[in-house]
C-alpha cells in the first residue's frame, strides 16, 4: 500500500492520511506552512490607528522573532518524531535528493524554513532555497503577473460578500467593530481629520474602498476600516503568541486567549470579502497547488512535467494568504481561529 501525506499548518490540510497498516509503505510527505510568530509588517501604517503606543518587538517590521524560531524548531523535531524512519528518511542528515525546502523571499519565511528544517535534521546546518526576484510566481502569481485578477469579477465578489454595499457592510459588522474599540483607542485626530471627520471619529466611519495594481496583474485588495481592523485584529494575535502580557498585550485590554479569538472575526472576514472570493482566490493559489498537485504524483508513473524535485520530503514555507487561497479555492472551510501561545 502507497501511502503520501500531505501536511499544512494554520487549519489548512490538503489531504487527510489513511490510518497505517501494517504492510504500509510511507512514500511521500509534503508540507505547506506560514511563516512563524513576527512584527507587524509595518509599524508605521498602525500608528495612526491608535492614541496609545504599541508594544516594542525585538527584530525588525516583518521579521521572524526569536521566539517564533523557537516555535518553528519546535514544530520541524515533531516532524521528526514523524518521518525521521527507516525506509523513508534514515537518522542523521538527509540523502541527497531526499528534501527539497522552499520559502517565500521574506526574511520570516527563510527564517522560519531554516528553523523547522534545524528540528528536522539538528546539526545539517540545512536552509530553505528561494528565489530573490521582486515577486515569486509560486507564492505571488498575482502581483508576478503570472495570474492577473479579472478586475470587474472581482469587484463584483466583494461586494456580493460584504452584503452589496458599503452600507451593509458598515451594519453587518458594526458589532465586531464595537468590540475592537474597546481595546483599539483611536484613530488618532489627524487620521479623522484627513478622512474629514471630526477628531473623536471611529475607525468604522474611515472611507471603505476597493482598490486594484494594473502594474502588479490587478492585484486586488480591500482599503479602509476592514482592512485596517483585520492588520490590528492580526498584530494582537501575533502579540499573543509572542509571549506579549499586560500592558503589551492588545494595550493592556486583552486577557485570556478568547478575547483575542473574538478579534479575530474582522480579520477572517477582510479574508472572506477580498482573498477568498473566487475570482482572487483561485488566481492566488494556482501555482502553489499545481506544484503540490504534481509533487504528490511524483513516482506515480504518471506525474506531469514542471513539477519540483522529486524528493520524499517537500516542504513549502509561505503565508496566511497562500493558506486561505487554498482553502478557497479547494472548497475547504476555514476551520476556527486557533489562538496558540508558545512557552519557552
Amino acid at each position: 500500500m502507497r501511502i503520501i501525506h500531505a501536511a499544512a499548518l494554520a487549519a489548512f490540510t490538503l489531504s487527510a492520511p489513511a490510518a497505517a497498516q501494517a504492510e504500509a509503505l510511507l512514500e511521500k510527505v509534503v508540507i505547506f506552512s506560514r511563516h512563524g510568530v513576527r512584527p507587524p509588517t509595518s509599524q508605521k501604517a498602525l500608528d495612526p490607528l491608535s492614541v496609545d503606543r504599541w508594544p516594542a518587538w525585538p527584530v525588525p517590521d516583518g521579521n521572524l522573532t526569536p521566539h517564533g524560531a523557537q516555535a518553528a524548531t519546535l514544530m520541524g523535531q515533531h516532524y521528526r518524531t514523524l518521518y525521521v524512519r527507516p525506509g523513508f528518511l534514515g537518522e542523521g542528515c538527509p540523502a541527497a535528493g531526499d528534501l527539497f525546502a522552499w520559502a517565500d523571499k521574506a526574511q520570516r519565511t527563510r527564517a522560519t524554513g531554516d528553523a523547522i528544517l534545524a528540528g528536522l535534521f539538528p546539526g545539517c546546518g540545512l536552509a530553505a532555497k528561494f528565489d530573490n526576484k521582486a515577486a515569486d510566481a509560486l507564492f505571488h502569481p498575482i502581483s508576478a503577473g503570472v495570474a492577473p485578477v479579472d478586475v470587474r469579477a472581482a469587484k463584483a465578489e466583494a461586494m456580493a460578500a460584504m452584503g452589496g454595499s458599503f452600507a451593509a457592510a458598515k451594519e453587518r459588522y458594526a458589532a465586531d467593530f464595537a468590540r475592537l474599540a474597546e481595546v483599539l483607542h483611536g484613530p488618532v485626530p489627524q487620521t479623522c481629520a484627513k478622512a474629514g471627520l471630526g477628531a473623536s471619529c471611529k475607525l468604522i466611519d474611515l472611507p471603505w474602498g476597493l482598490k486594484t495594481n494594473k502594474k502588479k496583474g490587478n492585484e486586488f485588495s480591500l482599503e479602509g476600516p476592514l482592512q485596517m481592523a483585520s492588520t490590528v485584529a492580526e498584530t494582537i494575535r501575533l502579540e499573543y503568541a509572542e509571549g506579549m502580557t499586560g500592558d503589551q498585550l492588545g494595550f493592556g485590554r486583552v486577557r485570556t486567549a478568547e478575547d483575542v479569538k473574538a478579534l479575530l472575526a474582522l480579520h477572517k472576514a477582510q479574508y472572506d470579502v477580498s482573498l477568498r472570493i473566487p475570482a482572487v482566490a483561485r488566481r492566488g493559489a494556482s501555482q502553489l497547488l499545481n506544484q503540490i498537485a504534481i509533487a504528490l504524483e511524483q513516482g506515480t508513473g504518471t506525474e506531469p512535467t514542471g513539477g519540483p524535485p522529486p524528493a520524499k520530503l517537500l516542504l513549502l514555507v509561505g503565508h496566511d494568504t497562500n493558506i486561505g487561497q487554498m482553502q478557497a479555492t479547494l472548497g475547504v472551510m476555514a476551520c476556527p481561529h486557533r489562538v496558540v501561545r508558545f512557552q519557552s
